[in-house]
């Protein structure tokens, strides 16, 4: 009988579309110019992505972070700083079923930053398309278990978050996203507690966005003691 539960896998990829939600993390970062006129493209690309992940803001948090955000970079010199939003979700052992939490904070540019951002602005006037594209840049991981049949459901996602960040994939990488998702899911399934981990970075922060991502994706598991510890910080008494 037991047996027949373990192996029953799907019952298993029932359980986990169902709650798909719970199993699945993400992280990111934008590492954004602190220019106030690309602050309401700044917001929209939050908007996007937020929701891309099934939680989107409410129109008062966008106007409240848009306010806020302003307010501040009327106070610093765009010449020197960056402006960071990272977001993750607001409790690591439930995945994307609690929501997300927003981190906004600065960070000093480097020297050489501070040249290449000075280039961009002078580039600005012959590519002004682009210009917001090349001064945004990008990276963060989405985790997700291991189960070959929730492959489309993982690409399908997948797409999304890179098409908020303009950069979705064609047909014929989405076929061979799903082709690699199943066969790395199915070497996972020998190992208890196994995920995939697929990872999106700026290939050169000298273009940002406009110069498109490096695609990684990679399989690691959670040792028993992992196991146990988010067991044990999930689990909640009478």
């Amino acid at each position: 009988m037991y047996s027949s539960l373990v192996t029953d896998l799907s019952l298993l990829e029932s359980v986990l579309l169902d709650s798909w939600q719970n199993s699945i993390y993400v992280s990111g970062l934008l590492d954004l110019t602190c220019l106030p006129d690309a602050l309401s493209q700044h917001i929209d690309l939050l908007r996007e992505i937020l929701s891309t992940l099934g939680h989107p803001p409410d129109p008062s948090d966008l106007q409240q972070w848009q306010r806020s955000l302003l307010d501040k970079l009327g106070e610093i010199d765009p010449q020197t700083q960056r402006l960071l939003i990272k977001y993750e979700p607001e409790d690591p052992n439930t995945g994307l079923a609690q929501g997300l939490s927003i981190q906004i904070t600065f960070r000093p540019m480097s020297a050489e930053e501070s040249r290449l951002f000075s280039q961009a602005e002078t580039s600005a006037v012959s590519d002004p398309q682009n210009h917001w594209r090349r001064q945004t840049l990008a990276l963060g991981e989405l985790r997700f278990p291991c189960v070959p049949s929730l492959a489309q459901t993982y690409v399908e996602r997948i797409n999304a978050l890179l098409g908020a960040l303009g950069q979705p994939l064609s047909e014929e990488e989405l076929q061979g996203w799903q082709q690699i998702l199943v066969t790395k899911m199915q070497e996972g399934l020998s190992r208890p507690g196994s995920v995939l981990i697929f990872s999106y970075e700026f290939l050169d922060p000298t273009f940002g966005l406009a110069y498109g991502s490096k695609l990684s994706l990679t399989q690691t598991a959670r040792t028993l003691e992992e196991e146990y510890q988010a067991w044990g910080e999930t689990r909640r008494g009478e």
